[in-house]
């Protein structure tokens, strides 16, 4: 669970515009994707929906998943998802 991509902090408690908040996931994001050549990563965003679900922020949650779903070889999983996955590939 992050701080760092969460959304209560940046936006409630820093009060960050949605833009900023996108910015840092998407930064985030390419660091973690060229880190991921060498072994997978797992990018962590904390999105609460009476926070980033408001009609005046949802647009910054999409762009931030439309731009991750550009790229090759990302995949999108939930904790049990991630057990899954991990118990299946050692």
């Amino acid at each position: 669970y992050t701080v760092e991509n969460n959304d209560i902090p940046m936006m409630i408690v820093q009060h960050h515009e949605g833009a900023y908040w996108t910015k840092k996931c998407t930064d985030t994001f390419d660091q973690y994707y060229l880190e991921a050549r060498e072994r997978p990563k797992i990018l962590s965003i904390a999105i609460h929906p009476y926070i980033s679900g408001q009609p005046f922020r949802i647009a910054y949650l999409k762009q931030v998943y439309d731009y991750i779903n550009q790229h090759e070889g990302v995949v999108h999983m939930n904790g049990e998802e991630m057990y899954h996955w991990f118990t299946n590939n050692q």
